[in-house]
């Protein structure tokens, strides 16, 4: 609607088709790659992008864990973690921005009915729920689907529980000259960076 050219990519097909559906509404472009992180060095050029947007603690899941149970391996994520940063830092023109979020590390559990939804005839709460387990290094997060009756079902996330100090340290470590926390009034949920090529 601005005016710039914008390149989108998701892993999830339900999330491009939600994509799709929104820009349909907006009447922008609907062009959206389906790829992962791991996949951004064969897929978009160097040195092309004055900005890159990556928003809603997605980066956590860098190596894995997205639906998924998965053990975490500390170690192993950090790395993948350095991989997908290096190839954000890769596209971004000298003097580009990234911007980046996550929970804040003191973020507390959460089992929090956030809604309702409709399934068949019955009407169930949907509930947000999240949990860290700092001694084991991985947090959890999920939505819950209630029934009435008390049954819970729902798709883990797990993952390795990134602290701010770490994510810092690789944003420099890749090669941002400039790493800076933000405080954005308007953000109530994620802490923000902005990190300049």
């Amino acid at each position: 609607e601005k005016g710039f050219n914008v390149d989108c990519m998701d892993l999830m097909a339900d999330e491009i088709r939600v994509f799709k559906k929104n820009a349909l509404v907006l009447g922008v472009s609907d062009k959206i790659e389906q790829s992962s992180w791991k996949e951004i060095p064969a897929n978009y050029p160097k040195e092309h992008y004055d900005f890159l947007f990556c928003r809603g603690n997605s980066f956590i899941y860098a190596n894995g864990g997205w639906n998924a149970g998965q053990i975490v391996n500390p170690t192993e994520s950090l790395e993948a973690y350095q991989r997908t940063l290096q190839s954000f830092y890769d596209t971004i023109r000298r003097q580009g921005h990234l911007y980046i979020d996550k929970f804040p590390d003191n973020e507390k559990p959460h089992y929090e009915v956030v809604g309702k939804v409709i399934v068949g005839n019955s009407i169930e709460d949907l509930i947000f729920y999240t949990r860290r387990f700092p001694d084991q290094n991985y947090r959890e997060a999920k939505m819950i689907r209630r029934k009435p009756e008390g049954e819970e079902t729902g798709v883990l996330n797990k993952t390795y529980d990134l602290k701010e100090e770490e994510l810092e340290s690789l944003l420099s470590k890749v090669g941002f000259s400039q790493v800076n926390r933000l405080n954005l009034t308007q953000e109530k949920t994620f802490n923000v960076w902005l990190a300049q090529k």
